[in-house]
């Protein structure tokens, strides 16, 4: 099944939801998922909020780690799907339906690290990145961790299709584009929007946050015998980049 790009934002979730939900890219199955969860590291006992949880699979492995989990989605059928799984798992996990453009919800929360994942690409304003990056610090206690992991800006699928035709527009922040999810062989179109490493880094910065680590992980080794063209490929550009940051 295919949708097409005109289909977006929170429609384009919630009419994907059940194709989207249990199934992965290559690229997170074998190398940002296992990089993110590497960098988290130990989370037992503590407070994390997952922005943009989807289905719920980050939150789901953070609280059998032993966190006190809530994930927010603004697709209610991605939540959905992600209350069902913690139920079958007797996982104890807070599944909100919100926006994280506003968590005036959870204003009152006091958590020790925040998870955003696949999200940035999918504002269509930098106005939008630093709201979401700034409430982050409001709901951080002061060492608290943001880690941010996105499709890299010099490598995402915006960046990726130019180079192919010549054409090199990577300083044009917030321009659209159609991008393509391959999930276990079905293929998933939206409308994403390309920002560059210097968007993400003045988000960050501007919002009392210092970056402790950057990280541009490769994919694991066990994907070259899996697929040994894609492998060669993505290990020759850095698909993906994590920033660990820390509230000042």
């Amino acid at each position: 099944m295919c949708y097409k790009v005109y289909v977006k934002g929170q429609k384009f979730w919630d009419q994907t939801a059940s194709d989207y939900a249990g199934g992965r890219t290559k690229g997170r199955k074998y190398i940002l998922d296992p990089a993110l969860f590497e960098i988290i590291g130990n989370v037992e006992g503590k407070k994390v909020l997952d922005i943009a949880c989807g289905d719920g699979a980050i939150t789901v492995f953070l609280a059998k780690k032993g966190a006190i989990c809530t994930g927010i989605d603004y697709s209610s059928k991605l939540i959905d799907i992600g209350k069902n799984k913690a139920k079958e798992l007797g996982l104890s996990i807070n599944f909100k339906v919100m926006d994280a453009r506003n968590m005036e919800a959870i204003r009152n929360e006091v958590l020790d690290l925040i998870v955003i994942s696949l999200l940035l690409p999918h504002l269509s304003s930098k106005a939008d990145i630093e709201s979401v990056i700034k409430q982050c610090a409001l709901l951080l206690h002061k060492g608290g961790r943001l880690i941010i992991s996105e499709p890299h800006p010099a490598f995402d699928f915006y960046m990726r299709n130019k180079l192919r035709i010549g054409d090199f527009e990577y300083f044009r922040s917030g321009l659209p584009y159609d991008f393509t999810m391959n999930i276990d062989g079905k293929k998933l179109s939206s409308i994403a929007y390309h920002w560059t490493l210097q968007d993400y880094y003045s988000a960050i910065v501007n919002n009392n946050f210092q970056i402790d680590k950057i990280i541009e992980p490769r994919p694991l080794d066990i994907s070259k015998g899996l697929d040994r063209k894609w492998y060669k490929d993505r290990s020759s550009y850095p698909s993906y980049i994590i920033f660990d940051c820390i509230k000042k």
